[in-house]
């Protein structure tokens, strides 16, 4: 899948999230615990397991609270205009409405 592609393709209000050197969050089973060793010739991940996780749920919180609960706040982290605390370079894309 291409994720680059479903955001062009993606109605507004959107935003892409892209965490260098993630993989799949550690959520799934293609990758060993200590994410070297994945299987179908996946990328092994270049970041701790916990720390994709913690920014991925921290995107996820802020989405919510704009979406869900009108909190302005929020705004920046999803645009890209501010950092909201992860250990490792993150890219932000977003048309928000």
């Amino acid at each position: 899948m291409r994720p680059d592609l479903v955001y062009e393709r993606a109605p507004r209000p959107r935003a892409l999230v892209v965490l260098r050197g993630a993989n799949h969050l550690g959520y799934t089973g293609l990758c060993s615990a200590d994410n070297r060793a994945c299987a179908d010739l996946d990328a092994p991940g270049e970041i701790a397991r916990e720390a994709q996780q913690d920014a991925a749920a921290a995107y996820l919180a802020a989405a919510a609270r704009l979406y869900l609960r009108g909190d302005e706040a929020m705004r920046p982290y999803l645009e890209g205009r501010r950092d909201i605390g992860a250990r490792f370079p993150v890219e932000v894309r977003s048309q928000l409405a």
